[in-house]
């Protein structure tokens, strides 16, 4: 065979996240994940040795090979302030992320873990992204509330801002109270947001953005937002069935109750996944009357579930013969109306 002569090409992946990794919101409409860290072709030991006993090296890939490397480098960050709690730790490791150019915040969070730069910043916030929500209207607005904590050991002069990502399906305005101040060391102060809706909602495509807080010298410290765009979605709950409308009870065969809950519908950002915030199973009886609590979920991913129903009130006691009800409710992640299903059913 021949060899040429040696080239190279550029990675277009490089300091972009990975496709394998998971992106989007969390329940409350939060930013997740919060940072990103490198998990592609990552050197490691295998748990092998050579015939010679020499070790086996190898490399890795996955946001577990990521998780640890954020893991170590909190041990690191504890090691390097040991006064401060693990709130203030997690508030340092977000805040001084690096921002990737080329991923959008709900991919990257605050972005790329800078475990130098965690350990040379003044100031934290809690909570570390905002949960601004689902804006529903042209005349739509929220409030939210966070705390800066001044954790040096010197007076801090910060300024607050803005920085949007990228334009969504609407422009948005927001107002900061207080957006300059002094605090001192050790010392809190409650930053007050407003956000609203200034024009017209056209698509559902979010907006993204980060707030800023700078102190007058230092690292600054980001927090990552967004906004999606539409109406309120109900909380999905399909494909209720019952494998029995008549019930023996029994303990060992249960008669099934199936059902999905939540969905995956696709949008302009695509897959827009919606859980439930939670889901209750009650029992209701022939006359109109609830009997009590049967089971419940809370944060529910989008997925087909069963229940054993065995014929048993919420106590454990079996019921008498007759008819009775089961109502399914579940209620959507943004504090909107819950879904019923109900399904009539009788004890033998």
């Amino acid at each position: 065979m021949s060899i040429g002569s040696a080239g190279d090409t550029s990675n277009g992946a490089k300091d972009r996240v990975a496709q394998f990794s998971s992106t989007g919101l969390a329940f409350d409409g939060r930013v997740k994940p919060d940072v990103v860290a490198p998990g592609v072709g990552l050197g490691t030991s295998e748990p092998a040795a050579r015939n010679d006993g020499s070790p086996v090296y190898g490399t890795v890939n996955g946001t577990s090979a990521a998780a640890a490397l954020v893991a170590g480098d909190a041990a690191l960050l504890a090691q390097a302030r040991p006064d401060l709690d693990a709130e203030s730790l997690k508030g340092l490791l977000v805040g001084a992320a690096r921002p990737l150019p080329n991923d959008p915040v709900t991919a990257q969070g605050a972005g790329l873990v800078d475990i130098g730069g965690a350990a040379a910043t003044e100031v934290t916030a809690l909570p570390t992204s905002l949960a601004l929500g689902r804006a529903t209207s042209p005349r739509w607005n929220t409030r939210q509330q966070i705390r800066l904590e001044n954790v040096s050991i010197r007076r801090l002069r910060l300024s607050l801002g803005v920085d949007v990502a990228s334009e969504g399906a609407a422009a948005v305005q927001f107002t900061i109270r207080p957006k300059e101040f002094f605090v001192g060391a050790g010392r809190t102060v409650n930053v007050q947001i407003g956000v609203r809706v200034t024009s017209a909602i056209d698509g559902n495509a979010p907006v993204q953005g980060v707030l800023v807080v700078e102190p007058a010298a230092g690292n600054t410290i980001r927090i990552p937002w967004v906004i999606t765009f539409g109406p309120s979605p109900r909380a999905a709950l399909t494909a209720v069935r019952l494998s029995s409308r008549t019930i023996t009870p029994s303990d060992t065969k249960p008669t099934l109750l199936s059902f999905v809950a939540g969905a995956v519908p696709q949008s302009d950002a695509g897959q827009d996944v919606r859980p439930l915030a939670q889901l209750d199973l009650e029992l209701w009886s022939p006359a109109g009357g609830r009997v009590g609590l049967l089971a419940r979920m809370r944060d529910v991913l989008p997925g087909r579930y069963s229940y054993g129903v065995t014929g048993r009130d919420p106590s454990g006691a079996i019921l008498p013969a007759g008819d009775y009800v089961l109502k399914l409710v579940a209620y959507p992640t943004d504090n909107g109306r819950p879904t019923l299903r109900t399904i009539r059913f009788r004890i033998k």
